[in-house]
């Protein structure tokens, strides 16, 4: 009996390496993609002596944060849970090309640092509120122009600001503060 030489003796082992080797680097790459993703926008923009937020072409301010009693589509007031209030937030926006604010996202952060999003599901049967965060105009064309977005705030809870934040603007985001 001859002895197999080194290259037939571990042939299955060079073969199954270049599958795992792809495998390790696969799911390394696709964990750092998603935790850069899910930490969202990390570094705020503040805001000038008029109150405006500027981020790439998009200036925006707040305008507007008051507590709101949202109605359903018949006219009644929707019944809240007990412990939360209902905030309306009116933001201002100007821009230098007339798609430069589609597809946002909008977060309510309270006084103690925690974010709540805009359409929560409280809000759900309120006629006019969305789920979808929108700091697009009605009218495309538009370049100065207003949003209304709806939050919810546990009992307790004051806004301290409201953040507009954009995916392909990341790690950016504005910061427009409450001052009431």
């Amino acid at each position: 009996m001859t002895p197999k030489g080194w290259w037939r003796r571990n042939l299955v082992s060079l073969v199954s390496i270049v599958p795992l080797l792809a495998l390790a680097v696969g799911l390394g790459y696709i964990d750092s993609f998603y935790r850069f993703w899910n930490k969202g926008a990390l570094v705020a923009v503040g805001t000038n002596a008029e109150g405006f937020s500027t981020l790439e072409g998009v200036q925006m301010r707040l305008v507007e944060l008051t507590t709101t009693v949202p109605k359903d589509s018949s006219g009644k007031a929707v019944v809240l849970p007990s412990g939360v209030t209902a905030w309306k937030a009116v933001i201002e926006y100007k821009l230098t090309e007339p798609d430069a604010a589609a597809v946002c996202k909008l977060e309510l952060e309270d006084d103690q640092g925690r974010l709540h999003g805009n359409g929560p599901a409280e809000l759900s049967r309120a006629k006019g509120v969305s789920g979808i965060a929108n700091c697009s105009p009605e009218d495309k064309g538009s370049t100065h122009y207003r949003v209304a977005t709806y939050f919810v705030l546990p009992g307790g809870a004051k806004p301290a600001a409201v953040r507009v934040s954009w995916v392909m603007r990341y790690p950016y985001y504005a910061r427009l503060p409450f001052r009431g």
